[in-house]
C-alpha cells in the first residue's frame, strides 16, 4: 500500500507499507496514479496491463482517489497477487478506507494550518508589542526585524533610514549579523537615487525584488535583497532590506504588515520628537514673553494733577510693539519724561529682537539729547550702521514737561495720536517723517503741544486702527474716535481698557493680526 498526498498541484509519496524500500523510495509515478489524480476516479491495473503503466506483470495494481467534496487530497495506491472486486465487499471497504484516507489528512492540513496562523499570530502579537513599546525607538526596531526574519525565514534583514538632508539613507539597525559585520554599515551613506525611488512614496502590499546598490551589496555580499518602502503616505520614512529567499502563502503580505508596523513606530517618534521639540521652543517663547515684558515700565509715572494708562496685547508670544516712560534730566521749570509708542514692521521673534534694540538706543541716546527729533535722527543712523536687516520701526516720541504741562514730539512714521479736548472736535496730529532704520539722512522735525486741564492724549499702534471683523472691516479711526467721545469720562485707564475691549469685540473671532499697544494720557479737569 503507497498514499501519495496532492501538495501544491504535485503528488508525492506520503507513506507506504513497502519496509524493504522505505517511505519515498522508488521509481518514477505510475501513470496509472496519474490518471486517477486527473480523473478522480478509481484506476485498475492488471498483470500485464502495458497500457496502463503497471509496475510489473505478476500482481493487480488499484488506485482509489482520496477525496474529502470536491477537493483531491490524494491517492491510495494498492498492489494485490489477487485480482479484487471493486464494486463488490472488498472494494467498499477501500472506498471507505480511502475516504477516511483523505478525512485523515484533509484534518491533518488544517491542523498544520492552525499552527501555523497561531504561530504567525504569536510574531505579530510580538511585533506589534515590540513596535509599541516605550522608550528608544532603535531598540524596538531592533526587536521587529529579529521578528521580522523569524517569519520570513531570512538570514537578515536591514532598516535603512533618511539622513536630515533627506538625499541619503544610512543603516539604522539590524538583525541577523554579527557585530563585526556591522562595523562597516556606520560608515554607509547611499544617495536615495541608486534605490530609483521618487515621491510620492506609497508602501506596498508585499516586499518586491530590487537591485542593491553596489556598496551596500559588496558589504551584503549579494546583489539583490527583498525591499519594503516604509512612508507616511507622502514621505519616505525608511526601506526596510531582507534577504532574497521564498515567501510562501500569506508571508508576504505579513512582512507588509510588519513594514507598517515599522512606518508607524517611526512616524510616532518623528511626532513626538516635534512635539518635545515644539514644547521646548514653547516654553522658550514664554521666557521671552516675560523677558520682552519686563522692558515694559513696571509702574507707571506718577504727577500729580495728570492720570497716565497704557494696554500692550501681542498677536504672538512676542512682538514688535512696545512703549516707554523715559526719566530724563529735569530742566529749572519741570521734572521731564520721554514717552515712546513704536511699532516694529514684523512679528514674532524678529520683530521682538529688533524692539529691544530699538528700545536701548533710544534709552541711552535720550538721556543726552533733548530734543525728540534730534534723538530719532541719531536712533535712526544708529540702527541703520549697526543691523542689517530688513526690519523698520516707526516711532512716536515726545518730551514730556509736567509742570509746564507741554509735550515737545517729532513723529517718526508712527500713527497720528489723537488730542480731545471738552467742547472741541478731535485733532489728529498728522505731522510725521520717515520711519527708522530706511534712510540714513532722515531728519525729524520737533512740535509742540499743550494740555489744557480736561485734555486727552491717546497714543495707539495699528493693531487699533487695522483691526479687522470676520467681514474684513478695519476698526480705523472713527471707530475709535467715536469709541471715546461715548465715554462718560476720559480717565485715562478706563480709556485705554475700554480701546482694548472694544478692539477685541470687534475682532469677534477672529485672532490677533497685529501686536496692540495704547498709551493714554489725561491732564485731570
Amino acid at each position: 500500500v503507497d498514499v501519495y498526498e496532492r501538495l501544491e498541484d504535485q503528488l508525492s509519496l506520503h507513506t507506504s507499507s513497502n519496509t524493504e524500500s522505505g517511505v519515498g523510495a522508488g521509481t518514477a509515478l505510475p501513470e496509472f496514479v496519474q490518471r486517477c489524480a486527473a480523473d478522480a476516479q478509481i484506476q485498475v491495473s492488471s498483470p500485464g496491463d502495458q497500457a496502463l503503466g503497471s509496475e510489473t506483470d505478476s500482481s493487480w495494481e488499484y488506485a482509489f482517489p482520496l477525496c474529502v467534496v470536491d477537493n483531491l487530497m490524494g491517492v491510495l495506491h494498492i498492489h494485490s497477487r489477487e485480482a479484487i472486486d471493486v464494486a463488490g465487499e472488498q472494494g467498499n471497504i477501500l472506498s471507505m478506507l480511502a475516504n477516511q484516507f483523505g478525512f485523515a489528512m484533509h484534518e491533518a492540513r488544517n491542523y498544520d494550518e492552525h499552527q501555523k496562523e497561531a504561530w504567525m499570530t504569536t510574531v505579530l502579537l510580538e511585533v506589534a508589542k515590540h513596535a509599541a513599546q516605550p522608550g528608544d525607538t532603535m531598540v524596538a526596531l531592533q526587536a521587529v526585524l529579529q521578528l521580522a526574519t523569524l517569519l520570513a525565514g531570512t538570514d537578515w534583514a536591514l532598516l535603512l533610514l533618511p539622513e536630515e538632508s533627506g538625499d541619503s539613507l544610512r543603516v539604522g539597525v539590524s538583525a541577523g549579523f554579527r557585530r563585526q559585520e556591522t562595523l562597516p554599515f556606520d560608515s554607509l551613506h547611499i544617495s536615495t537615487q541608486e534605490f530609483d525611488l521618487e515621491p510620492p512614496f506609497v508602501e506596498g502590499e508585499t516586499p518586491r525584488l530590487i537591485d542593491l546598490p553596489k556598496e551596500l551589496a559588496g558589504h551584503l555580499t549579494q546583489e539583490q535583497a527583498l525591499c519594503l518602502i516604509l512612508s507616511d503616505g507622502k514621505n519616505l520614512m525608511g526601506l526596510l532590506l531582507m534577504e532574497d529567499s521564498p515567501l510562501p502563502g500569506i508571508r508576504p503580505s505579513l512582512l507588509a504588515g510588519i513594514g507598517h508596523q515599522v512606518s508607524l513606530r517611526l512616524e510616532n517618534a518623528r511626532l513626538v520628537d516635534e512635539a518635545a521639540a515644539l514644547q521646548s521652543l514653547e516654553r522658550e517663547l514664554m521666557m521671552a514673553r516675560d523677558i520682552q515684558a519686563s522692558f515694559l515700565p513696571e509702574t507707571l509715572p506718577v504727577v500729580a494733577g495728570w492720570e497716565l494708562a497704557a494696554a500692550w496685547e501681542v498677536a504672538r508670544e512676542v512682538g514688535g510693539d512696545f512703549y516707554d516712560f523715559i526719566p530724563l534730566p529735569p530742566s529749572d521749570e519741570s521734572e521731564r519724561w520721554g514717552i515712546v509708542i513704536a511699532d516694529v514692521t514684523d512679528k514674532g521673534i524678529p520683530a521682538a529682537l529688533y524692539m529691544a534694540l530699538c528700545r536701548t538706543m533710544l534709552r541711552s541716546v535720550a538721556q543726552t539729547h533733548i530734543f525728540p527729533g534730534r534723538t530719532l535722527q541719531i536712533v535712526n543712523q544708529q540702527l541703520i550702521s549697526d543691523t542689517r536687516s530688513d526690519l523698520f520701526v516707526s516711532v512716536f516720541y515726545a518730551v514730556w514737561e509736567p509742570a509746564l504741562a507741554r509735550l515737545t514730539y517729532s513723529n517718526a512714521g508712527h500713527l497720528p495720536p489723537f488730542v480731545f479736548r471738552d467742547g472741541q472736535h478731535p485733532e489728529l496730529l498728522r505731522e510725521h517723517g520717515m520711519v527708522l532704520g530706511v534712510m540714513p539722512d532722515s531728519n525729524y522735525t520737533d512740535h509742540v503741544l499743550e494740555l489744557a486741564p480736561g485734555d486727552l492724549f491717546v497714543l495707539y499702534t495699528d493693531g487699533v486702527s487695522e483691526a479687522q471683523n470676520d467681514d474684513y472691516e478695519l476698526f480705523g479711526f472713527h471707530r475709535l474716535e467715536n469709541l471715546i467721545l461715548s465715554q462718560e469720562n476720559w480717565e485715562a485707564q478706563a480709556i485705554a481698557d475700554a480701546v482694548v475691549d472694544r478692539v477685541v469685540e470687534f475682532r469677534g473671532g477672529s485672532d490677533f493680526s497685529d501686536d496692540l499697544t495704547t498709551v493714554t494720557m489725561h491732564r485731570k479737569p
